[in-house]
């Protein structure tokens, strides 16, 4: 069939016309299936994809993945890069004074509808568990809000806070 074109033979008009109908679903098809973004419906890989965004810093994801207000995280930023999201979590990531690392859901709660409360650890380069606060109120898990945002799961809470 498509070495009658390199050989001069025309092709059937219906030929042409399947050729052109194939090759546009099979884009469809490839258009459909890109990651873009690496947000799922599944709350349980929002979680974990947005907990390994934080220990790698990646503000980028961070912000694909957060439903939630930008105004704590804001306080961290000079006031010309308060509309730019992805400079805003970069900025409130640097509070974190250490490398942390993604250790690991402790717990999952269903809270309502599409919505889910989960408790997630964090360990620190020499492999404790991550903890803030002052010697009284020291805590090391973390509760997430992971609520369905029109139509996807989003992360509700900011990432740790260290002061």
């Amino acid at each position: 069939m498509f070495w009658a074109l390199s050989e001069g033979k025309g092709m059937d008009i219906n030929m042409k016309k399947l050729l052109i109908i194939l090759l546009t679903v099979l884009l469809f098809a490839i258009g459909c299936t890109s990651t873009q973004t690496k947000n799922v419906l599944n709350p349980d890989e929002i979680i974990t994809q947005y907990a390994e965004a934080i220990s790698n810093k990646d503000a980028k994801t961070i912000v694909l993945l957060y439903g939630g207000d930008y105004e704590f995280m804001e306080i961290f930023s000079e006031e010309q890069y308060r509309n730019d999201k992805e400079k805003v979590v970069e900025n409130y990531l640097k509070v974190i004074p250490e490398k942390i690392y993604f250790n690991e859901i402790q717990s999952k709660n269903e809270v309502g509808k599409d919505e889910f409360e989960y408790e997630v650890t964090f360990k620190t380069e020499n492999g404790s568990i991550f903890e803030v606060g002052d010697s009284e109120t020291r805590n090391g898990v973390f509760k997430y809000i992971v609520r369905k945002v029109d139509g996807q799961y989003k992360v509700m809470d900011v990432p740790p806070y260290q002061p």
